[in-house]
């Protein structure tokens, strides 16, 4: 399943599970995926925040196993800049994903 088929699931626990399994397969992550993480971070609340750390522990393990994953704006995360990419761009939550 691509991500745009992933984006016509309308059940919740549906949509989760078949985007758990986009990243364990996937070594590319398209904009809108990123954009989704991005609007989960600023949400704020409890729910999306432990959604968005459970998504980038996939590939956070994923990355530790000498994947790399490709953005779609091209930049390349693997094991020398994936935390530092996490931390950049979601401080707050950078000891979830790395520490728990």
């Amino acid at each position: 399943m691509d991500f745009i088929d992933l984006c016509r699931i309308r059940l919740p626990s549906e949509f989760n599970r078949e985007l758990d399994k986009f990243l364990c397969e996937n070594k590319y992550l398209p904009n809108e995926l990123i954009n989704r993480f991005n609007d989960a971070y600023k949400y704020g609340n409890s729910t999306p925040m432990q959604w968005l750390i459970s998504k980038l522990k996939i590939l956070s393990r994923r990355i530790e196993n000498n994947v790399v994953i490709e953005l779609e704006e091209g930049t390349i995360l693997d094991n020398t800049n994936f935390n530092e990419w996490v931390k950049k761009l979601y401080p707050d939550i950078y000891q979830n994903v790395f520490f728990q």
